[in-house]
């Protein structure tokens, strides 16, 4: 059964080609980075699970017991005051189905397949949802941090300059105390960026484990447009 699967941004998959490699946005996490970490989540690995007993229980309904077997069986037959003959039996033997059940049970196991297939690509698609929003949240405070860095750097060059023009006689002390307010502001931004990045990092990486803290290039264009993005349903008739 094909499942069409798109997570936006993240991954793009489908229940025909899984391993087919899909072409990423720039700055957004890499699919050969992101389908390990969906494959480890619980959910998912436990519907993966699923669909590898529904293939196994489908192929016992397709072949066994109805393929030919073989059967061997040993005895010791002992005469009352005679010899005693060791006899056995070898024999070749199959199961005949009636007429229709043949067809029947490949049709069970074929729908026991497409379910677990279903689960298997809900299960992926949710877990690809939550991996892209903590991901798209991590790089906005990311980029949040940065821009806080750079405005508390240029507070503070602005600051050395008003202190120098103070000392030239160009500046009033008024202009001083405006600019080291605006620093003591800065620096608590920059306090607060840094915490929520911190944070949303945390977040990231207890949900997923072993995701490597490591920014793309352009995090710029994927934090100021990633919040908006949004991901496909799992497949057509998916339950939201």
């Amino acid at each position: 059964m094909m499942i069409p699967l798109l997570l936006i941004g993240l991954l793009t998959v489908s229940g025909a080609a899984l391993a087919a490699p899909p072409v990423n946005p720039p700055g957004l996490m890499p699919t050969e980075i992101a389908r390990p970490l969906l494959e480890q989540d619980p959910g998912v690995a436990a519907a993966r699970a699923g669909l590898d007993v529904a293939l196994q229980e489908a192929d016992i309904l397709d072949r066994s017991p109805y393929e030919w077997t073989t059967r061997a069986t040993g005895q010791q037959r002992r005469l009352e005051s005679g010899p005693r003959y060791n006899e056995w039996n070898v024999g070749i033997e199959r199961t005949i189905r009636l007429p229709g059940k043949a067809a029947a049970d490949r049709n069970i196991g074929k729908a026991t397949v497409e379910e677990s297939q279903a689960r298997y690509g809900e299960a992926l698609h949710e877990a690809g949802r939550e991996l892209m929003a903590l991901w798209v949240d991590w790089l906005a405070a990311e980029r949040a941090r940065e821009l806080a860095e750079n405005g508390l750097q240029s507070t503070q060059a602005s600051l050395a300059a008003v202190e120098k023009r103070l000392r030239a006689g160009d500046a009033s002390k008024l202009d001083a105390r405006i600019a080291r307010a605006e620093l003591a502001e800065q620096r608590r931004l920059d306090n607060d960026a840094k915490t929520q990045a911190s944070a949303a990092w945390l977040r990231l990486s207890t949900r997923f484990p072993g995701v490597k803290r490591q920014l793309p290039g352009p995090a710029r264009a994927v934090a100021d447009r990633g919040r908006h993005r949004v991901l496909a349903p799992a497949h057509p008739g998916a339950k939201r």
